[in-house]
């Protein structure tokens, strides 16, 4: 199947999604900041979550589950530990701010955790843990979600998908970095699986009742979906809920307001930030180079029969960001479309958008 879509430049994506969180209520500073976070999700591929997010932020905002006007604040610190308040704003503005605040500890202390509560859907964790990455350091990003998967021999869903992403800098200046949600395997994919009349395998899904199904529709219905690795990933769920969620006293599981359903209510979202210095530890240039020369090690590793490549965490969305740079930003027809609505809405030119020029 053809994906459809239109390439678009950095720039143009950009003075567009920022032009956009402008006209509903945003300063110039946090458009920027929170377009930037889209843009450079969709120059990666990861298409599920940049600017075809815009228009549910949107929602969020018209319908208060999202304050435009938020003002992120410092509740609590000490030392390299900090506890901020997302205060309901738009997910990648808290994001972005407390990895930079982290980033900023680290470079004091060694290392540092900036724990968020009150956060909304911060987009994808790669883009923070990679701006530690950028800044010499090791980053890990995690962030609570509403319940999808189940406690394993328990009916409905207990847990959220809790994303986890951890990037570190390499001496060719691409980080490795692994980014990822607990389900075995995204819903998404499940549903479009299910459409194309491919059957789903056991395992993948259960329903109300907490019996295999094989209809990814069930997690609609009370059902749950399995995480990777059976109890093992669940182990890693509960972890992650409770490092993004507990610990800064955010919304925990069923307390959580799913942000697409329920855009009147605060998503009450919570996030864990680590950042570490590696410069306190080793000298930067000989910890990047014995990073490479390990991936270097895995990427030449014997080839089974039938395997073209062996790739390591996040090669390929790197490579798709170079593409992007050369190309322009490959963006879905139906995204696309929406941004051009969302443009018109608040008054924007939206002629020739679709150009790849500047």
């Amino acid at each position: 199947m053809v994906r459809q879509g239109v390439y678009l430049s950095a720039k143009k994506l950009m003075d567009t999604a920022s032009g956009i969180l402008r006209g509903f209520g945003f300063s110039e500073e946090d458009s920027r900041i929170a377009a930037k976070v889209l843009v450079d999700t969709d120059a990666r591929g990861v298409s599920s979550h940049g600017v075809v997010a815009l228009p549910n932020y949107v929602q969020q905002v018209k319908k208060g589950g999202i304050d435009p006007k938020a003002q992120i604040k410092i509740v609590s610190e000490s030392g390299s530990v900090c506890l901020m308040d997302g205060c309901n704003g738009l997910g990648q503005l808290s994001g972005a701010k407390a990895t930079l605040h982290a980033i900023e500890l680290a470079k004091k202390f060694g290392s540092s955790v900036v724990s968020v509560k009150n956060g909304s859907h911060y987009g994808a964790g790669a883009y923070y843990a990679m701006m530690c990455a950028e800044n010499d350091m090791i980053g890990i990003a995690i962030s609570n979600s509403t319940p999808v998967i189940g406690v394993p021999g328990s009916k409905g869903p207990a847990i959220g998908n809790n994303p986890i992403s951890i990037a570190a800098p390499t001496a060719n200046g691409t980080p490795i970095v692994l980014d990822m949600a607990l389900s075995i395997v995204a819903v998404g994919k499940m549903m479009n699986m299910y459409k194309e009349g491919k059957e789903i395998p056991d395992g993948w899904v259960f329903d109300s009742e907490g019996m295999p199904s094989k209809d990814p529709n069930d997690l609609d219905r009370g059902g749950s979906a399995s995480a990777f690795g059976g109890y093992k990933g669940y182990g890693i769920a509960v972890m992650a809920e409770i490092l993004s969620s507990i610990l800064p006293g955010a919304g925990v599981a069923e307390q959580l307001k799913d942000w697409i359903l329920y855009p009147e209510e605060p998503s009450r979202l919570g996030y864990f930030i680590m950042a570490i210095d590696i410069s306190k530890m080793r000298d930067v240039r000989e910890f990047k180079q014995d990073v490479s020369s390990f991936t270097d090690g895995l990427h030449n590793r014997p080839k089974a029969v039938g395997t073209d490549r062996l790739l390591i965490p996040g090669e390929i969305e790197n490579e798709i960001m170079e593409r992007s740079e050369q190309n322009g930003i490959w963006i879905p027809d139906h995204a696309y479309a929406k941004l051009v609505n969302l443009a018109k809405e608040v008054g924007l030119e939206v002629e020739d958008i679709s150009s790849k020029g500047d």
